[in-house]
């Protein structure tokens, strides 16, 4: 009734719950290192005030200086579809397919961060 998966497709399903099981907060869910620490954080007295303020300062951030960050998203998502659509086709055809992905997308992430 069920047939044995394939390798790419167990790389694949291991890499989705190595991604899904580990936390990328740890040190967010630890306990604080120090008294001070524990201390220093919760409400300011200055955080509560009344009457009127002066509107915060617009920052036109990062869309300004990363005009193409569009082109490189699209490509990471390309590549991660591309790694599914492999998995899903299975055999050496497959195989190809997720490697092609995988290097769009590693190029895509790429020029991202850069």
């Amino acid at each position: 009734m069920f047939t044995r998966p394939t390798r790419p497709s167990l790389f694949l399903a291991l890499s989705l719950l190595i991604a899904v099981a580990i936390p990328t907060s740890v040190r967010a869910q630890s306990a604080p290192a120090s008294p001070e620490v524990a201390k220093a954080t919760g409400p300011r007295v200055l955080a509560v005030t009344w009457g009127e303020q002066a509107p915060a300062p617009v920052i036109a951030a990062a869309q300004q200086s990363r005009p193409n960050a569009g082109k490189d998203i699209a490509m990471m998502v390309a590549g991660g579809a591309a790694l599914v659509v492999g998995a899903i086709v299975g055999g050496d055809a497959g195989t190809v397919i997720m490697i092609g992905g995988g290097a769009i997308g590693i190029i895509g992430l790429y020029n991202y961060l850069k």
